[in-house]
């Protein structure tokens, strides 16, 4: 039994180009990514009142014994 499509209907004819709109589009999007200007956040708020003092908890140094 032959076969009844039409040549309209491969899309293997038009491959290449859905490849190349693709690429084109992928190539856009990351030319838009890296063109976006990021707005600055501004400087941080600091939480804790300057005049209180940090407290600095003494950690003492891990001493590793030789195995016997």
């Amino acid at each position: 039994m032959p076969v009844h499509k039409t040549p309209e209907a491969d899309l293997r004819r038009r491959r290449p180009l859905y490849a190349e709109v693709g690429m084109i589009l992928a190539l856009v999007l990351v030319i838009a990514a890296f063109t976006m200007p990021t707005a600055p956040l501004g400087a941080p708020e600091v939480a804790a009142n300057p005049d209180t003092p940090i407290e600095v908890e003494f950690v003492p140094p891990t001493v590793h014994t030789p195995p016997p």
